[in-house]
This record gives C-alpha cells, sequence and structure tokens, in this order.
C-alpha cells in the first residue's frame, strides 16, 4: 500500500485556493501564475499538482468555492422564510428585503462574485456545469418560498412559480449595474419606487395586502 501524499490534503487544498483567491483578486484571474500561488501558500507547485490536474481546474475550484459560500449566504437568507411559524407579514417582509437588495459592503461584494463566477462559467465548461447544479439549489428555495406565499395568497397563486421564482431574482442583477453606474445609479428610494411599479402584477387581484415592496415602499 502506497503511503499517503501529505500534500494531497484538505487543509492544504484551502491554502492554495486561499492563495489563488488573493492572487485572482489583486491581478486578475488572466494574469494569476502558479508560481504566484505557491509562494502567497508557501506550499510547492508539486502541492498544486496534487490537489489540481492543472491551472485552470483550480481557477475553476476558485470561482466554485466563491459561488458555493454566496449560496450558501442567500439560503440562510431563504430558509427563515420556510418555517412553519413565520407570520404572513414576516414572509412578505423577508421577500421584500431579498426583492430590493442589501445595501452594505458584503452584500455588495456578495453580488459582484456570483457575476464573476458566471462569467468565468462561460470560458470553463467544467465550471459551467458545476454552477449550474449549485445554482438549483437557490432556484429550488426560491420556488418553496414563491409556492408558500402563493398558497398565503401574497402572490397571484395563477402565476408559474417558476417563473415567479426568477423574476425575483432579476433585481440583485440591476444592483451590480447600479454598482457601476456611479452618478447615474438611483437611491435606494427611487429604485424600490420602480419595483413597486414591476412587480405589482405578482400580486393577487383580491389581497390589498401582496408583497411588503409594493405596499409600503422604502
Amino acid at each position: 500500500m502506497s503511503e499517503p501524499n501529505p500534500e494531497r490534503t484538505p487543509s492544504v487544498r484551502e491554502r492554495l485556493l486561499a492563495a489563488a483567491r488573493e492572487v485572482i483578486t489583486l491581478v486578475g484571474e488572466e494574469h494569476l501564475t502558479l508560481a504566484q500561488v505557491v509562494e502567497r501558500a508557501g506550499l510547492t507547485t508539486g502541492a498544486v499538482y496534487s490537489n489540481f490536474a492543472n491551472r485552470e481546474e483550480l481557477i475553476v475550484a476558485v470561482h466554485l468555492d466563491w459561488f458555493r459560500s454566496l449560496v450558501a449566504r442567500l439560503l440562510r437568507q431563504l430558509e427563515p422564510l420556510l418555517e412553519h411559524d413565520v407570520t404572513d407579514a414576516e414572509l412578505a417582509a423577508g421577500i421584500d428585503d431579498l426583492l430590493t437588495g442589501a445595501d452594505h459592503a458584503e452584500a455588495r461584494r456578495a453580488r459582484w462574485l456570483r457575476v464573476r463566477a458566471l462569467a468565468a462559467a462561460d470560458r470553463y465548461p467544467s465550471l459551467h456545469d458545476a454552477l449550474r447544479d449549485t445554482q438549483r439549489q437557490i432556484s429550488e428555495h426560491w420556488v418553496a418560498v414563491v409556492h408558500e406565499a402563493q398558497r398565503r395568497n401574497i402572490i397571484d397563486p395563477t402565476l408559474d412559480p417558476h417563473a415567479v421564482a426568477l423574476a425575483l431574482e432579476l433585481p440583485s442583477f440591476g444592483l451590480v449595474l447600479a454598482d457601476v453606474a456611479g452618478p447615474l445609479a438611483p437611491d435606494a428610494k427611487a429604485w424600490s419606487a420602480v419595483l413597486q411599479r414591476l412587480f405589482v402584477g405578482v400580486e393577487p387581484q383580491d389581497n390589498a395586502a401582496g408583497l411588503g415592496v409594493v405596499t409600503k415602499g422604502r
């Protein structure tokens, strides 16, 4: 029986991923070299090849790691909305908060890293497949939240829940565009006012409560 490779361990892999994340943040993935990664990680080139087949596999792993951490963060926001004791007002407010998007550094960074991973998937087919499987977790939770909101007559039950779930994810990408719009970006109140108009159509015609973003504004 061969001896286990001391450079092929979860801790070594994480050190390499952390170093690669730093290099990508500093110089971009197109300029990343394995020499830069091992120098930052304090490891050898052999450690890279003990954990990753090549440079591309390392870059893919970094983007996938980023994306999965963001998925976990979003799931932590969605899961409380599915608790059996959540009130109608709490469910509507929770959807509202996710819809309008938090305006703080962590939320902005999360949105940008998600876009970066999706853009990288166009270059790396293996990443595309992995992101699709991971994105499915978000989609399934969003659909479950929409189903519950439809059951409570907060969202129009005649609408397709998958289509509504997809629509509810779109504003976060609008906020990415707002980040680069500079002085042309709308303020939070104006953004909410537009979302009120855009999403009023998902409310039941016989329910005046509906989604919080439609009824209360910000």
